[in-house]
C-alpha cells in the first residue's frame, strides 16, 4: 500500500460531539446511583400538574358518586308524589301485567303503596289511596316504617301531623315536644351491639 508522504494532506474526522455541552463533572456513570445523580431534578411545576390531575380525578369519582345516591335512593323516595306545580305524579314503578304476578305470585296492591290489598282491608285502609289518612305519610310507611296509625293524621293526638312530625324529625309516637325521630347516639349503640 502507499502510504500518503504529506502528512499535511491528511483531513482529521469531524468531532461530532464537539457542539454537546460538557458533562459537569468528568466522572463517568457506571452505577445505577451515578445515573440518579446525573438525572435533572423534577420541577415545581410537575409536582402542581399532578396535584391537579389527582384533584380532578377525586372531582370526578365525587360527582359519580353522587349521581349514584340521587339514581337509587333519592328518586325512588318520590315514588308517588306530586311535582311541583303540576298534577302529574312521579311514577317509578311499571304497572306488572297477570302473567308477571302468577310467575312471582306478587299480591295486588291497588294503590302501589306497598301494601298489598289484603293487608290494607286487615288493617281497614283504603286499598285505593296510597295516604288513607292523609297526613303525608304512605299507609305502608305508616304501618311497615313509623309504625304510627295509618287511620289517624296525628297518632300521638299532639296537634302536628304524623307526616310533618317524620318531616321534621321529631317523633311522631311521642307527645313529647321535640323528642328526636332517631337519636344518632343511640342508633349507634344498637348497632354496636348487634356486631358484638
Amino acid at each position: 500500500m502507499d502510504e500518503p508522504k504529506n502528512d499535511q494532506n491528511i483531513q482529521l474526522p469531524k468531532d461530532i460531539l464537539e457542539e454537546i455541552e460538557p458533562l459537569k463533572s468528568s466522572r463517568i456513570a457506571t452505577t445505577p446511583n451515578d445515573f440518579a445523580e446525573q438525572q435533572p431534578a423534577k420541577s415545581p411545576d410537575s409536582n402542581i400538574n399532578l396535584k391537579k390531575i389527582i384533584f380532578f380525578v377525586g372531582i370526578v369519582v365525587l360527582m359519580l358518586i353522587l349521581i349514584a345516591v340521587v339514581y337509587f335512593w333519592v328518586l325512588p323516595s318520590f315514588k308517588g308524589t306530586k311535582l311541583a306545580g303540576s298534577d302529574k305524579k312521579i311514577e317509578t314503578q311499571t304497572e306488572p301485567n297477570q302473567e308477571q304476578n302468577q310467575a312471582v305470585n306478587i299480591k295486588p296492591d291497588s294503590d302501589r303503596d306497598g301494601l298489598s290489598d289484603d293487608e290494607e282491608s286487615q288493617m281497614e285502609t283504603d286499598k285505593n289511596k296510597i295516604d288513607t289518612d292523609g297526613d303525608g305519610l304512605t299507609d305502608y310507611e305508616e304501618a311497615k316504617v313509623y309504625y304510627t296509625d295509618p287511620l289517624k293524621a296525628d297518632t300521638d293526638n299532639d296537634g302536628i301531623s304524623d307526616g310533618q312530625e317524620v318531616k321534621n324529625n321529631i317523633n311522631p309516637l311521642s307527645a313529647v315536644p321535640d323528642a328526636k325521630l332517631f337519636d344518632l347516639q343511640e342508633e349507634i349503640k344498637k348497632l354496636e351491639i348487634l356486631n358484638k
